[in-house]
């Protein structure tokens, strides 16, 4: 994923520099045409192939139009080859040579190579060509691999005075050349064929990026799928905006050299990719691992938006080029030894997950810790030069091995996430099948179909506020045309909660052919949970009603019931499962025919509106009169926050009830 971290923070040039074929194509050329020339003379009439100017040119610091012409007399300038460093002293420096010139018949031209970064070339004294952007104030741009500037018909055969008037941005002053690789002279058609040439040799050159690129590229979409799936896993969209944003940095060093863009407008837009890829790449491997945001994160994030920081400080001349590429060395290494000490850390700590990870990307945090760290103490001048293992180095592509174990990362993360996504899918579909059977177990919470009784009518409705709920009431008919009652709601929601409620309801079926009364009914009920080690509890409103109107009632913390919209007085009392101490009081009444008793659960009270407002006891109280599906409905249109439960028993006369 590094692998091309310290070629951006070297700048647009510096990350596509000549090709290597294309400087012993170069090389060749003029040790084949080159012949033994004087100072600022080269003779490169010789027929046949273009001819390298690779001699001595006149070079001087400072900028004067009149040294253009061939009647300036430049005897006293200093003299260096024009892909020699020592000439690059300020933002302007003129180079002049005289060459004799083949009498061809084809026309002629010079092919450039890349030039820092502008100039101008004058033949005898006129302006021929401008290649990057030099009027009507200099450019900082990045003029591509190579430019072919055309002679005139009439120069064919003369020995003419070249000069080349250079601008070198001042930021990169004394570290790149002005021109990379000699000058060639031939016949146009030549020419053309070698920049193709050349153009063709970049993109072998970076086949192994291209490659990369492509595969980080397929990944990236491929994660983003995935989140677009799975909302939830946040992982999935760090990886993605990681890997395309390395894509698109790719993708830009790749084609900057062929389009005349600004190099600093260039560096700003890869640094903030850079910042997107770091921040997604810390971000990644926090999520995959279920880490949450801790020092370490902070440091590589801090790390990440200092190395921007540190960018625009450079292109508005803050700082120099080589305290930029310091200060760029230290922060990319301190960010991939944040990664590798969080991945650590996690795989001690028994997180499979970070070991799975650490393995594929290794070798690459020390491939790029090697090069980084080398990088700095060479920009400090401790050592030599950068460290930069390759595995292949050859005169037609280079791949190094921080490449290589980048591309093998890249792949593992697509293995990885692909492995958890499926497994993912296969806990989903798990769990949707035990939410299926606890929905099965839940139907004997509530009753399938009501009893049918000579002297009550019921009425009821339920809505779970998910899958599975915890509400629970039961109706169970005596042989005396009595009914009890039972009405309950367990702590908590779903799966556990519906578990639980199933074991309170197989209690009470249990107990309810015993005719107990319904006080010692809670206690039985309240001893068995009380004896358990879960720290759930339930609340329950236990009743039985004879024909004759008479209702016995005790309550283990659960609402009161409503009777023709007034609310009955209960004492209050624990829920059952909270102590074995507990003990419940039974209170009787006596109802008429005609009359309503409204069972319900604590999710209509706690029923709440978009702007946080809770339905009530008044509300409740003032609806408590009307069916059970009405109350039911109500309740869920407010704002349904829990389970809703209701049951009403209405008592009448054999005669009214009869059908």
């Amino acid at each position: 994923m590094l692998a091309f971290r310290w070629r951006v923070a070297r700048g647009c040039r510096a990350v596509l520099p000549e090709s290597c074929l294309r400087r012993w194509i170069l090389l060749a050329f003029a040790l084949s045409w080159a012949v033994p020339v004087g100072a600022q003379y080269a003779d490169v009439s010789a027929a046949g192939s273009p001819v390298a100017v690779d001699a001595l040119w006149r070079f001087h610091t400072g900028d004067d139009l009149q040294w253009s012409s061939p009647t300036f007399d430049d005897s006293q300038w200093p003299m260096a080859r024009l892909n020699d460093p020592s000439g690059v002293f300020a933002d302007y420096t003129w180079y002049r040579i005289r060459l004799k010139l083949p009498a061809a018949q084809q026309p002629l031209g010079i092919l450039f190579g890349h030039m820092d970064s502008a100039a101008e070339i004058f033949v005898n004294g006129e302006r021929l060509a401008t290649i990057g952007g030099m009027r009507p104030t200099p450019k900082d741009l990045y003029t591509g691999p190579a430019s072919i500037v055309p002679l005139p018909a009439p120069l064919s055969g003369t020995t003419m005075l070249l000069a080349i008037r250079v601008w070198h941005s001042s930021q990169y002053r004394n570290i790149e050349l002005a021109q990379t690789t000699p000058l060639l002279v031939g016949d146009l058609s030549t020419l053309s064929r070698l920049r193709q040439l050349t153009r063709q040799t970049l993109i072998v050159r970076d086949l192994p990026a291209i490659v990369t690129t492509t595969v980080s590229l397929g990944i990236g979409f491929f994660s983003l799928g995935l989140f677009l799936l799975r909302r939830s896993a946040r992982e999935y969209l760090w990886a993605a905006c990681w890997l395309l944003s390395w894509s698109l940095i790719s993708i830009t060093t790749f084609f900057t050299p062929f389009f005349g863009w600004n190099v600093n407008h260039i560096r700003l837009w890869i640094e903030f990719l850079i910042v997107i890829g770091d921040v997604s790449y810390l971000l990644f491997f926090w999520g995959f691992v279920g880490e949450k945001a801790d020092l370490l994160l902070r440091i590589g994030i801090a790390a990440a938006l200092l190395e921007y920081v540190n960018t625009l400080l450079f292109v508005f001349g803050a700082i120099p080029y080589t305290t930029d590429l310091l200060d760029v060395s230290v922060l990319l290494t301190i960010i991939t030894v944040v990664a590798t000490v969080r991945l650590l850390r996690s795989g001690f700590g028994g997180n499979r997950d970070a070991w799975l990870l650490l393995l594929p990307f290794f070798p690459e945090f020390v491939l790029s810790a090697l090069r980084t760290g080398s990088g700095a103490l060479h920009l400090a001048g401790l050592i030599s030069k950068t460290i930069q293992p390759w595995l292949v180095h050859s005169a037609t592509i280079q791949i190094s091995y921080e490449q290589a174990a980048g591309l093998l990362a890249y792949i593992a993360v697509a293995v990885l996430i692909g492995f958890r996504f499926n497994r993912s899918v296969e806990q989903e579909e798990r769990l949707s099948t035990e939410i299926e059977s606890a929905r099965q177990v839940q139907e004997q919470l509530v009753p399938a179909r009501l009893p049918s009784t000579p002297h009550f009518r019921f009425d009821a409705a339920y809505l779970a506020a998910s899958e599975v709920g915890g509400d629970f009431y039961q109706l169970f008919p005596g042989p005396d045309g009595s009914v009890m009652v039972a009405i309950g709601d367990v702590s908590g929601k779903g799966l556990k909660a519906a578990m639980l409620g199933t074991l309170v309801v197989g209690a009470l079926r249990a107990l309810a052919p015993e005719d107990l009364p319904p006080a010692q009914i809670l206690a039985r009920l309240n001893a068995q949970l009380a004896a358990s080690s879960d720290s759930s509890f339930v609340t329950c409103l236990c009743a039985r009603i004879a024909p004759s109107g008479t209702l016995i009632l005790a309550n283990a913390g659960h609402l009161a019931p409503y009777c023709n919209g007034e609310e009955l007085a209960l004492s209050p009392s624990l829920p059952l499962g909270v102590t074995r101490d507990a003990g419940y009081e039974e209170l009787t009444l006596h109802f008429n025919p005609g009359d309503q008793i409204t069972f319900l659960s604590d999710g209509v009270v706690e029923a709440k509106s978009a702007s946080g407002e809770l339905l009530g006891f008044d509300r409740t109280r003032s609806i408590s009169g009307q069916s059970a599906e009405q109350i039911a409905a109500t309740a869920q249109r407010f704002g349904q926050q829990d389970d809703i439960t209701v049951l009403t028993l209405q008592l009448a006369t054999a005669e009214v009830l009869q059908v």
